[in-house]
């Protein structure tokens, strides 16, 4: 399997700060033929820390400093990460577009979402296979006490660093 990585991403403002460990993780998700063509992969932490060669207690915080960078998300309760724009730089076109689509259906819904949010001119280009209801209200304003799409990504993901 083919990936490319772009040797400009030793001087990306976003990656140079980062500790050895962390790039490290970040070249294993991106690399491993694990990732689907959407960008996410499923991978505990004693996997990565075998494929980083990093301490399996410290994979979590290097996850969490990815996720600072605002290019990975990452959902500890099963072991799944998301590299956001990795559809975008590993292929193009049509054939990629609907290969990238086709590999979504193996996920949870939030991570449908949260990739519904990110790329959501696919999802009208090449529309899933669901149940069409009509509806009689307003659908752009959630029920209350059910959240948003935004708000589920929110809770699932880790945004904020821990000391």
């Amino acid at each position: 399997m083919f990936r490319q990585i772009h040797s400009s991403i030793w001087a990306e403002p976003w990656f140079e700060p980062l500790c050895p460990e962390a790039k490290v993780l970040f070249f294993f998700l991106l690399s491993s033929p694990l990732t689907s063509p959407a960008g996410f992969l499923t991978a505990s932490p004693q996997r990565i820390a075998l494929e980083c060669r990093i301490v399996t207690d410290m994979v979590p915080d290097y996850s969490k400093v990815l996720v600072s960078t605002g290019r990975v998300l990452y959902w500890p309760d099963g072991s799944l990460y998301w590299l956001k724009r990795f559809s975008k730089w590993q292929g193009h076109g049509e054939k990629w577009e609907r290969h990238v689509m086709n590999s979504l259906a193996e996920l949870p819904g939030f991570a449908i979402d949260a990739f519904k949010v990110e790329y959501p001119i696919l999802f009208s280009k090449y529309p899933t296979d669901t149940l069409s209801i009509s509806h009689t209200y307003p659908t752009h304003i959630p029920p209350m006490g059910v959240p948003t799409a935004e708000q589920k990504i929110r809770e699932h993901t880790i945004t904020e660093l821990t000391p």
